[in-house]
């Protein structure tokens, strides 16, 4: 027998122990080939016969699969909802969705404390105060909006994964014409989509061109290169430790020479012309 025919005999009874296999274990199986051939194949074998350990391994690498699976698709949707929000807060930088992000970011950043202080801790108070009039600050400007419930069906693996949400209430809003109301709806929900995933904290507002932009990175907080570029001429103390690099540079002899033999050159150009 040739060794094409051997291949695929080979071929076709891993594909026959693959179709023994409960549904949706065969992805599983199949990494578990790729990565060893050959333990792979017994493992597999073993599983196709009903072997309860076998069973339970492939039951569980599948559900580590399904979950990075939805885990990266979950990333992916509240990066596109962050991306959404920065357009929007570009074309209108002020406004309510603003002051919704500014008052949750200053609730995030009130110091959170464990209870072992004292009862007369002044500056516990003051922050347990500062929390409440925040709280209600925000409650009674998210209470303008109307949002009703909806359900989700998002695909996972040979199933559907049910996810309540809350949808804006858009159609009164267009009936009536007020198309800037509903891109302000539309803008304030793809906020309140990145809050569980910590997205929202990369939209960000550019300290030099004062434009909004979503960071790809968190250490990035500057919209573009020539705004960095712009932050990195505005430091003083880089300013000056690149005025003494020049300094120190064109004061080297080898430098003094080469510049000398420029000008010259230009010099004997300009003559010869």
């Amino acid at each position: 027998m040739s060794a094409k025919n051997q291949n695929d005999r080979g071929l076709d009874g891993l594909a026959a122990l693959l179709r023994q296999l409960p549904p949706g274990l065969a992805a599983p199986a199949i990494e578990v080939l790729l990565d060893d051939p050959v333990s792979g194949t017994d493992f597999l074998r073993r599983a196709a016969k009903g072997e309860r350990k076998a069973i339970k391994a492939l039951e569980r690498k599948a559900e580590r699969s399904n979950h990075a699976i939805e885990t990266e698709r979950a990333q992916i949707e509240s990066e596109r909802h962050a991306s959404a929000l920065a357009d929007y807060l570009r074309q209108n930088p002020g406004g309510n969705v603003v002051r919704v992000m500014n008052l949750v970011r200053e609730l995030v950043n009130i110091p959170r404390h464990s209870g072992t202080e004292v009862l007369g801790d002044k500056t516990g108070k003051a922050n347990q105060t500062r929390m409440h009039d925040l709280q209600h600050e925000l409650y009674a400007l998210l209470s303008k909006y109307e949002f009703y419930p909806s359900i989700d069906l998002k695909p996972k693996s040979d199933s559907w994964l049910v996810m309540p949400t809350w949808r804006p209430l858009l159609l009164p809003l267009a009936w009536e014409g007020q198309m800037e109301r509903a891109a302000e709806y539309i803008a304030l929900a793809d906020f309140m989509s990145t809050i569980e995933s910590g997205e929202w904290e990369r939209v960000r507002k550019c300290p030099i061109c004062q434009k909004w932009f979503y960071a790809q990175s968190k250490k990035k907080l500057v919209c573009s290169n020539s705004c960095r570029f712009r932050k990195y001429q505005a430091n003083g103390v880089v300013r000056d430790k690149r005025r003494e690099y020049m300094r120190s540079y064109f004061r080297h002899p080898k430098v003094k020479t080469r510049l000398r033999l420029k000008r010259k050159a230009r010099s004997t150009g300009e003559k010869g012309v």
